[in-house]
């Protein structure tokens, strides 16, 4: 049968093909007789490594935004030689009497005291060997670079930690639970909605919230809080968007927020999430010219030096932190259970 008769029995093979006569059969037996015996086993592929494309490009895992520092500044106090600190509180004190020209009634004077923090003192090693750093160059690795950005990272987490929640046993305490903060209060209740959490507030019921910590914080001034004060807010990451809710009008809330409230700042503490409910926290940073709070430390990183072994190398950094000192606890308020 010729080869364009197979078309007629539904039989279509590719352009150029030809059947396999008796002569052609033979020609192939010869060609292949030809090669030998394979001596080494079959494999048509190559090596997959050869054919892996290695990216050159870093991914960093990303952490947790350390913003403790977005509420009140960081400053130095001491060095890493000092174990207290010690703090000048004055309070005037005195009274009147009714004037008389032999009247002695009638004194004033001042009252002091001495509050201290008590400092914490952190630390962490790295390490990395000749041939660690060797086998880590071939997979283009700075290994001891990276050792080094992982210890500032970790001493810098606890510097956070410290300023958020201050050291158990010891005269420091964090921004979140210094004993002489206010009990915060619980958010209102949703005229509409019924709800407590913003979540499931309109944007009306969240504004009445704020009004209600801006009400805590004047009356907590007594005078000298009014809502032109410099303030910053602090909420969880997870409930800012919140924010953006509109009302009836198309106002978008955080707008309404900066027409009535033209200096107070939000900011984000992803801490503020807490176990008991959402935290926001109300802070007149600063009044008559005096700041409500600082984050106090002695030592943010010391780097005591490399140390050469037979065969590696390893290094020790610590850092020394007051935690918060908050001089004027009753400008902070806070509302629990947003």
């Amino acid at each position: 049968m010729k080869l364009d008769q197979l078309k007629n029995f539904g039989i279509h093979l590719a352009r150029g093909a030809e059947l396999l006569t008796p002569e052609k059969r033979v020609e192939l037996i010869m060609a292949m007789d030809a090669a030998g015996p394979l001596v080494t086993v079959g494999n048509n592929g190559i090596p997959a490594m050869l054919t892996n494309y290695f990216e050159p490009e870093t991914i960093e895992i990303l952490v947790a935004p350390m913003n403790s520092e977005l509420l009140y500044d960081a400053v130095q106090k001491g060095d890493w030689t000092d174990d207290t600190v010690t703090f000048l509180e004055v309070e005037s004190v005195g009274e009147t009497a009714t004037y008389g020209d032999y009247s002695g009634n009638g004194m004033s004077g001042h009252n002091t005291n001495f509050p201290q923090r008590q400092g914490y003192g952190y630390q962490t090693n790295t390490q990395w060997g000749d041939r660690q750093m060797d086998m880590a160059a071939r997979a283009r690795l700075n290994y001891a670079g990276n050792q080094q950005a992982a210890s500032a990272l970790i001493l810098r987490k606890k510097e956070n930690a410290i300023n958020l929640f201050g050291v158990s046993g010891l005269q420091n305490y964090g921004l979140m639970n210094d004993p002489s903060l206010s009990t915060p209060v619980a958010p209102t209740v949703g005229a509409t909605t019924g709800a407590t959490t913003w979540a499931l507030k309109n944007s009306d019921e969240i504004y009445e919230d704020f009004v209600t910590l801006w009400a805590n914080e004047i009356a907590a001034g007594n005078g000298t809080v009014n809502t032109k004060t410099p303030c910053k807010v602090g909420m969880p990451n997870i409930v800012e968007q919140n924010l953006t809710k509109q009302n009836s009008f198309g106002q978008v809330l955080r707008d309404r927020l900066k027409l009535a409230y033209p200096n107070m700042e939000i900011e984000t503490v992803p801490e503020f999430a807490t176990s008991g409910g959402n935290l926001v926290q109300m802070i007149a940073t600063k009044v008559e010219g005096k700041v409500t709070g600082q984050l106090g430390f002695a030592e943010r990183m010391r780097a005591h030096g490399v140390v050469r072994h037979a065969s590696s190398f390893a290094e020790k950094k610590s850092g020394r932190s007051w935690g918060a000192i908050i001089y004027r606890p009753f400008l902070v308020n806070a509302m629990l259970g947003v």
